[in-house]
């Protein structure tokens, strides 16, 4: 969506079907993932370098910043057409909010450090480099520090900044020598070469990461597939509760037959993750076996945790457990399958 309004305002012969475009990426937008309320700030910034640029008489035109602002208003009142209408712009705010509760933990919300993401500090920095020898045009450069802020805010944001890193810095890449010369039988075997790098680069990083490797359907490392293939050879009922990181999966394998106790969408449950949090800090078994029965589960499907030190509501230490013994103890339970 933001690439059509970037590069297109200036390509319809007819600006008015730019706007109408624009409200309906917008709208569908909205209507599939919140995330597309990322598009109105974004250009609302890109508006602004846009008008630094006209005052610093390196191009652009008044006709053309109304025509942007207009832009704006449509692509920000547009998603407003959604089923929670205004609502729907509560929710940035609510998952903010949400996410820095201790029982609401989300790794989709942390902030990346170079330790973890040594290849978008590693962007950044050349980025950054590239722009300050050869680019000199403000919306650029507006565009790639958003998109940089944004990454290094949350990791969910990774993927946004190196789709637009191309944007941002393309022109000032190609200045550089040798990808400034002229001819496609100079440039093609310098391209060939960066995909032929990028693709090689991608199957590794699957290869070398524990249940990635490329292949099709369901890597057997990392989602319970062969846990549900016995569940069912058993004659067992689906699990009612489930570790958050099976959630999706279970909802793609028995989705509408059965419900899942918990997915990984950690901000639309925030009361049940309250009350399991309240559990876990009082170590109280008995609470916690409650709470299974009134939601009537009779299978469980977890993953191996490594012990955890137990203490008392008064805080005296008991030892240290594993997950299941102690929540899913033995005079109750059965362990009928591991992997």
């Amino acid at each position: 969506i933001l690439v059509w309004i970037f590069i297109g305002r200036d390509r319809w012969p007819d600006r008015r079907w730019w706007l109408l475009w624009i409200a309906v990426l917008m709208i569908v937008g909205a209507n599939i993932h919140g995330g597309a309320l990322i598009v109105p700030p974004l250009l609302a910034g890109i508006l602004f370098a846009e008008a630094l640029r006209w005052r610093l008489g390196r191009g652009g035109d008044p006709a053309s910043l109304r025509w942007g602002l207009a832009g704006l208003a449509v692509a920000s009142a547009a998603p407003i057409l959604n089923p929670n209408g205004l609502g729907l712009y509560t929710v940035p705010f609510r998952i903010a909010h949400l996410v820095g509760l201790p029982q609401i933990p989300n790794p989709e919300w942390i902030s990346p450090s170079p330790s973890e993401l040594p290849t978008l500090y590693a962007a950044l920095a050349i980025g950054l480099l590239v722009l300050a020898l050869r680019e000199r045009d403000p919306l650029r450069w507006m565009l790639f520090l958003m998109a940089g802020a944004l990454a290094l805010r949350y990791v969910r944001n990774v993927g946004l900044f190196f789709a637009l890193l191309p944007i941002a810095v393309a022109p000032a890449l190609a200045t550089l020598t040798p990808l400034s010369r002229e001819g496609p039988s100079q440039r093609k075997p310098i391209w060939r070469s960066a995909a032929l790098a990028l693709t090689a680069l991608i199957v590794l990083s699957m290869i070398v990461e524990p249940g990635r490797a490329p292949g099709l359907g369901f890597s057997e490392d990392y989602y319970p597939r062969r846990a549900c293939d016995f569940i069912e050879r058993a004659g067992l009922a689906p699990p009612r509760y489930n570790d958050v990181r099976f959630g999706g999966y279970l909802i793609h394998r028995y989705f509408p037959a059965h419900q899942v106790f918990l997915d990984d969408r950690n901000e639309i449950h925030e009361p049940l993750l309250s009350e399991i949090y309240s559990i876990f800090q009082r170590s109280d078994p008995a609470a916690w076996q409650q709470m299974l029965n009134r939601n009537g589960v009779e299978t469980a499907l977890v993953r191996y945790n490594p012990p955890f030190t137990v203490a008392r509501p008064d805080g005296q230490i008991i030892g240290r457990r594993g997950f299941s013994t102690l929540w899913f103890p033995t005079e109750r339970w059965a362990l009928v399958y591991w992997d």
